[in-house]
């Protein structure tokens, strides 16, 4: 049987990290039109989810990610290398270090008391949907999001609503995005699994 865990926990992974985005966006944008005196203002808001829904997409992707340490663990031991490398490469990344304990806190409660990675007691903060607009990757693709003064929508080429939130330790030190965390995360593990061949 042609079974890898770890290559099925990196789909895993990918497919979790679609749920953060939303391509079906113009129901689920909220635009409100105020006219005072002579000028008019718009306020634009982004999705339609509450905090409640965004902590558990957030949270099922740190899950994903964080867990893969054990599998890569496991198959260290099982071709005779040594897996506390893995803690070692782990202990290089600050941004996985802190995924990690965020996804320990979403289990055991805040603040951790067993076994912290980092000494920052990371929370998430500042939950939100915003948009998210991208060139694609074809030569010469364009995308564009834009309102007219009556409200009305247009929008074309690779336009989405994303799940965001801030971390910040506890001290109230913005440390980075969720964006940031996550992409520099899973740049560690692909790192990782590709120098100790933890995916052949």
């Amino acid at each position: 049987m042609d079974y890898n865990p770890i290559k099925q926990k990196v789909n895993i992974i990918s497919a979790s990290m679609k749920t953060r985005y939303e391509l079906d966006i113009l129901d689920k944008i909220n635009i409100e039109i105020k006219h005072v005196s002579n000028y008019k203002s718009i306020l634009v808001t982004f999705g339609k989810k509450n905090e409640i829904e965004i902590i558990r997409i957030i949270g099922d992707i740190l899950h994903n990610i964080a867990t893969i340490r054990d599998l890569m663990k496991n198959k260290m031991e099982r071709t005779g290398q040594n897996k506390r490398l893995i803690e070692n490469e782990i202990n290089k990344c600050f941004h996985l270090q802190i995924l990690i304990d965020i996804d320990n806190q979403l289990k055991h409660g805040y603040p951790l008391t067993i076994n912290p990675r980092t000494k920052k007691n990371p929370i998430m903060k500042n939950f939100r949907q915003s948009m998210s607009v991208s060139s694609g990757t074809s030569p010469g693709a364009r995308s564009f999001f834009c309102i007219s003064l009556d409200g009305k929508v247009e929008t074309k080429g690779d336009v989405s609503i994303i799940v965001n939130c801030d971390i910040f330790d506890d001290k109230g030190n913005n440390l980075f995005t969720l964006d940031e965390m996550i992409n520099n995360s899973i740049e560690k593990i692909m790192g990782i699994i590709g120098k100790y061949a933890l995916d052949e």
